[in-house]
């Protein structure tokens, strides 16, 4: 938990916002705990895919900056609707890893359950 309190600390996460998202909270810290996750020193979170994506590139991780820039986030929405939650959620993971959205919709339901609890705290 402490990791993700220095992160949350760094990102300047307000009080209330982390109490909103206490679940998000509870899953990225044992996910650091079991060894999944690593908080870097330049606060970038790094995940290790339990279900590595096959591709011509294949990707065992993901690595989550710890700031984002609302250029970089607007130019990750190009094409889509406002009112489609799912394809923003997909934006913003994609902008936070510099994946490819197609990238992004390609992992599997546990893996996307982990980068949700990331982009949670970057709506």
């Amino acid at each position: 938990m402490q990791e993700i309190e220095k992160w949350l600390d760094h990102k300047k996460v307000s009080a209330k916002k982390r109490e909103s998202n206490e679940e998000a909270i509870k899953t990225l810290a044992e996910e650091i705990s079991s060894g999944n996750m690593i908080l870097t020193d330049s606060f970038n979170l790094e995940y290790k895919l339990k279900s590595p994506i096959k591709s011509e590139q294949p990707t065992t991780q993901l690595v989550f900056k710890p700031r984002l820039t609302i250029g970089t986030v607007y130019n990750h929405l190009q094409g889509v609707k406002p009112t489609d939650a799912d394809g923003r959620l997909f934006a913003y993971a994609a902008a936070l890893t510099t994946n490819p959205k197609d990238l992004i919709k390609n992992l599997e339901i546990d893996d996307w359950n982990i980068v949700q609890a990331v982009v949670v705290f970057f709506l």
